[in-house]
C-alpha cells in the first residue's frame, strides 16, 4: 500500500533560508550547546508547535541565527554563575552579570546567599514583534561581568510558539527512514540522540565508543561520550536549508546510524523542529503555489485555496498494485466523484524498473491514450519511487469522468521488467476541489464565495441569502444582521425588527409612521391620555373625541359644539381645516363602533397583559392576575390555596374591565388601564344634545 507520506511533490522553490544555528567565533554546534526539549507532539502543516531551545555561549557576546519565528509571546532565561567573595569579618561582594540582546539590557543575575560560586537564573518575557525584529540577521547575546572566577560560560533559554513542526521519531538497528514530514518554510533543526559507552581502567584511562548518524548528501552528525563511564544518553544537532529538506522527504529521509560498540544498545532516535509552509489543505505544497499553479481555485483573490474555505478537497489514494511490469498492468476504478472546481492531478507512483529511456509507463484514462511517464526521470526499483503527475483542466477531467467513474490503466512497456527487483508495484492518488452542497447553497452550480454579492454578515458560512430563517422581511439579510447594522429596529428586544412585528399584529402603527406603536407611546406617554395602548390621534380620527374607547353620542355632541369653526382641532375628521359635513360624515360613519385592537388575536401582542386582554394572556392555573402580572395563589391553611374559593383571592383579586378588584369588595378607582368595554355611563344630558344635533341637521 502506498501511504500518503510516501508520493514524491515536485521540487519546492526556496522560500528563504536562514545559517545554521551557531557562534559568531565559529564553534561547531555540540550537544552540550544545543539541546531541544520539546513535547515530541507532531504539528500538521500550518499548525503551531511550542519550542524550548537551550544555547549555550561563553564569553562576552555570541551570536545564534537560523532561530525560528515566533508567533506568541517569547521568554528569554539567563543562567550562569555569580561570585561572591568571603572574608573573616562575614562581609562580602558580590560580583553580577547582566545580559541583553541586540544592546538591550534584559536580566540581571545576582549573587544568592552565601559566598563562592553559585548557579543563578533568571528571565523575561518579550513580545513576539519584539523577538522576531532582534532575531533578523542573527539574535545578538552580550553578557557583562565583574569577575571571571566562576568561568565566562552560560546558557539562554528561549521558550516560544511558532507555526511548525515538532517530532521525534524512534528507531532500533543501523538504519531508520522518517516519512511523512510536511514540506518546510525555513532552515530544519535535526536532533539525534543515542547513548555512547565510555569505558575507563583503574589506572584513569578511558575510551569512548561514540555514535554517528549519516544522512542522504553524505553529511555525518557524531555524538561524542559526555563526562563519566558507562552508557551515557548524549545528542547532536545538525541544521539542513529547506531546500535540501524538501528535496529529502519526497521518498522519505534515509538515514543510516554508525556505532562502535553495542553493550548499550541499539535505540536511537531523530528530532525535527522547523517551520512549516502554509499548506491548509494538506497536500504537501504551499497555498500561494496550488493557487499559482491553478491546482487549487482562489475566486475571491484573498490567496487562501477554495478547498479551504468550505469547499471539498477529493483526495483519493487507489491500493499499490504488485507487482508491475511488461505483461502485468495495473487497472484502478474511481467512483461517484463530483465534479471539479479547478485542475485535478493524477499522481502515479512505481517501484519498478523504469531507469532507461524506453522503461516508460503508458496511462489510458478511460480508455483515452495519454502521454506515457518515466520517460526521463524515472528510477530502478533499486533506487526508490518513480513519481509523475497528469494535470487535466475541469473540462478534460468531466469528458472522461463526467459520469462520476474514471477507469485508468496504467501499462508498462516491454523493456519494464517486472522480476528486476524482488517487489515491484505502481498506485495512482487522485486530488482536486470539488464543489458541495455546503459550498453551493443556493444551487446555482456556482461557488457561494464567488457568486457577486456574496454576504455573510453573521459569519456562520452560510450567504446571506441562502438564510431563510431570521429574514422576517424577505431583503436577504438575516434580521440579525439588519438590527446589528442599524437598518432596522427592534424597540421590543425580542430579536424581530419592527416593521415585522407590525406586518404579523404583534404591534400596531395606527398612524402609519412606521414606528411600533407600544414603543413609540412608552417613550412619549402623552400620546395616549387614556391608557389604552392607541394612539389617542388614531382614535380622534375615527371619532373618537372624547377618547371613551366608543363613537357614540358624547362625542357628536363635541363635534356639533365646534360646528363651523376653522383650524387645527380634533374634530376635524375629514382633514378640510374646518369642522363641518365632512366630519360629521366620518363620525357617523365609526357609530358606536370600538377600536380596532389586536386583542382576541390568539397572540401576546406587545401591550396586552391578563388585565387588559385576558383573552390571549391566560394566567396558568393556580395563578391569579395582579396589575397585569399572573402571580401564584396564596396557600392556605388545608393544603389548598386561596384561589379555589370565591372569597378572599378566590379570582376576584385582578382586573375587571380596565378596573383592579379590592380584595375588600368594589373596585379600586385609583388604577385604571385600558378597557375594550364602553364607559359605564353616559349623561342624559349630553345624549339628549346629541339626539337634538341630529334633528336640527336633518333639518337642514
Amino acid at each position: 500500500m502506498a501511504a500518503l507520506h510516501d508520493i514524491q511533490h515536485p521540487a519546492m522553490p526556496r522560500l528563504g533560508t536562514r545559517r545554521q544555528v551557531s557562534r559568531s567565533i565559529g564553534a561547531a554546534i555540540t550537544a552540550a550547546s544545543v539541546a531541544f526539549l520539546l513535547g515530541g507532539r507532531a504539528a500538521s502543516a500550518g499548525e503551531s508547535a511550542f519550542l524550548d531551545l537551550v544555547l549555550d555561549g561563553n564569553g562576552a557576546a555570541e551570536t545564534f541565527t537560523g532561530l525560528p519565528e515566533a508567533i506568541g509571546p517569547v521568554v528569554v532565561s539567563f543562567e550562569s554563575r555569580t561570585f561572591r567573595s568571603y572574608d573573616q569579618y562575614g562581609g562580602g561582594e558580590c560580583f553580577e552579570r547582566t545580559f541583553s540582546i541586540e544592546g538591550t539590557p534584559l536580566v540581571e543575575l545576582s549573587c544568592p546567599q552565601g559566598s563562592g560560586c553559585e548557579t543563578v537564573a533568571n528571565g523575561v518575557t518579550v513580545t513576539a514583534s519584539q523577538f522576531n525584529a532582534w532575531r533578523e540577521g542573527g539574535l545578538g547575546v552580550g553578557m557583562g561581568w565583574q569577575s571571571s572566577t566562576c568561568g565566562l560560560d552560560w546558557r539562554l533559554r528561549l521558550q516560544y510558539p511558532f507555526r511548525g513542526i515538532d517530532r521525534v521519531d524512534q528507531f532500533v538497528g543501523s538504519v531508520g527512514t522518517s516519512e511523512g514530514l510536511p514540506t518546510a518554510a525555513d532552515d530544519v533543526f535535526i536532533e539525534f540522540t543515542s547513548t555512547t559507552y565510555r569505558s575507563c581502567d583503574e589506572y584513569g584511562g578511558c575510551t569512548c565508543y561514540d555514535r554517528s548518524l549519516s544522512f542522504e548528501d553524505g553529511a555525518t552528525l557524531s555524538i561524542d561520550c559526555p563526562t563519566g563511564s558507562g552508557c551515557l544518553q548524549a545528542s547532536a544537532v545538525r541544521v539542513v536549508d529547506a531546500e535540501t529538506f524538501n528535496a529529502w522527504i519526497e521518498a522519505g529521509v534515509d538515514l543510516t546510524m554508525d556505532w562502535d560498540w553495542s553493550v548499550c544498545g541499539l535505540e536511537w532516535s531523530v528530532r525535527y523542529v522547523y517551520t512549516t509552509i502554509e499548506d491548509c489543505n494538506g497536500n504537501g505544497r504551499p497555498d500561494e503555489e496550488d493557487v499559482a499553479l491553478g491546482l487549487s481555485p482562489d475566486c475571491n483573490g484573498d490567496g487562501i485555496p477554495d478547498d479551504c474555505q468550505g469547499i471539498e478537497r477529493i483526495d483519493l489514494d487507489a491500493t499499490f498494485v504488485s507487482p508491475f511490469g511488461a505483461g502485468l498492468p495495473a487497472t484502478f476504478l474511481f467512483d461517484d466523484l463530483p465534479e471539479a472546481l479547478g485542475d485535478v492531478e493524477l499522481r502515479v507512483e512505481a517501484l519498478a524498473d523504469l531507469d532507461a529511456g524506453t522503461e516508460v509507463v503508458i496511462p489510458v484514462l478511460d480508455g483515452e491514450q495519454f502521454p506515457t511517464l518515466f520517460a526521463e526521470d524515472g528510477r530502478s526499483c533499486d533506487q526508490g519511487l518513480s513519481t509523475a503527475s497528469i494535470i487535466l483542466s475541469p473540462k478534460e477531467f468531466a469528458a472522461i469522468a463526467g459520469d462520476g467513474g474514471l477507469e485508468i490503466e496504467l501499462v508498462a512497456t516491454p523493456a519494464v521488467d517486472p522480476s528486476a527487483c524482488p517487489t515491484t508495484g505502481i498506485s495512482v492518488r487522485l486530488t482536486y476541489a470539488a464543489l458541495t452542497d455546503a459550498a453551493d447553497c443556493d444551487g446555482d452550480g456556482e461557488i457561494d464565495l464567488c457568486t457577486p454579492g456574496y454576504a455573510d454578515c453573521d459569519g456562520d458560512g452560510v450567504p446571506d441569502a441562502c438564510e431563510a430563517i431570521g429574514d422576517c422581511n424577505g431583503n436577504g439579510v438575516p434580521d440579525e444582521c439588519d438590527l446589528a447594522d442599524g437598518t432596522a429596529v427592534d424597540c421590543h428586544g425580542n430579536g424581530v425588527p419592527d416593521a415585522c412585528d407590525i406586518a404579523s399584529g404583534f404591534d400596531l402603527d395606527c398612524d402609519g409612521n412606521g414606528l411600533a406603536d407600544a414603543c413609540e407611546l412608552l417613550v412619549l406617554p402623552g400620546l395616549d391620555k387614556n391608557d389604552n395602548g392607541l394612539h389617542d390621534a388614531c382614535e380622534y380620527a375615527r371619532g373618537d373625541l372624547d377618547l371613551d374607547g366608543e363613537v357614540g353620542p358624547s362625542d357628536l355632541s363635541i363635534l356639533l359644539s365646534l360646528w363651523g369653526l376653522v383650524g387645527d382641532f380634533e374634530a376635524d375628521l375629514d382633514g378640510d381645516g374646518i369642522i363641518g359635513p365632512g366630519d360629521l360624515s366620518v363620525l357617523l360613519a365609526n357609530w358606536l363602533s370600538t377600536p380596532a385592537t389586536p386583542c382576541g388575536n390568539g397572540l401576546v401582542n406587545a401591550f396586552e397583559d391578563c388585565a387588559n386582554c385576558p383573552e390571549d394572556v391566560l394566567c396558568n392555573e393556580n395563578e391569579y392576575c395582579e396589575y397585569g402580572a399572573c402571580l401564584p395563589c396564596p396557600p392556605d391553611p388545608y393544603g389548598g390555596n386561596d384561589c379555589e374559593y370565591g372569597g378572599g383571592y378566590g379570582g376576584l383579586v385582578g382586573r375587571l374591565d380596565g378596573y383592579r378588584v379590592d380584595p375588600g369588595g368594589g373596585l379600586d378607582p385609583n388604577f385604571r388601564q385600558y378597557s375594550r368595554l364602553p364607559m359605564p355611563t353616559l349623561s342624559w344630558m349630553s345624549a339628549g344634545f346629541a339626539l337634538l344635533g341630529l334633528g336640527l341637521l336633518r333639518l337642514r
